[in-house]
């Protein structure tokens, strides 16, 4: 399963790893048998559901010829979610402040939350 707090970056990793593996010609379960897993998992990884592991990562990216930097998708800049106006209009100045240097750390990629 991927991880609740972010699953689109799972598919996200798991595309661009499919699609280098077809660009090298390689197969699942050729990508599978080099990284020590089954071809099932692979499919899953590919698929995002399923968290792949840090180490898992490396394999599969030495397995493939590249970095493992390569299979992660860039950093997306956050949209910063404004306040609801209810709450705005209950905070004092001090308070809205910290309010929104919270509400701009939380989650990261927002939008990737489906």
């Amino acid at each position: 399963m991927p991880d609740d707090r972010n699953p689109a970056l799972y598919r996200r990793i798991g595309e661009q790893i499919a699609s280098v593996r077809r660009s090298r010609g390689k197969p699942q379960s050729g990508l599978a048998l080099a990284v020590g897993l089954s071809r099932t998992s692979v499919a899953n990884i590919e698929k995002g559901r399923h968290r792949i592991q840090i180490h898992t990562l490396y394999a599969i990216a030495a397995a493939l010829g590249i970095e493992p930097a390569e299979l992660l998708p860039p950093r997306v800049a956050r949209k910063d979610k404004p306040m609801p106006k209810d709450l705005e209009n209950k905070l004092k100045a001090d308070e809205k402040s910290s309010v929104s240097d919270f509400l701009s750390k939380l989650g990261g990629d927002n939008d990737a939350q489906d």
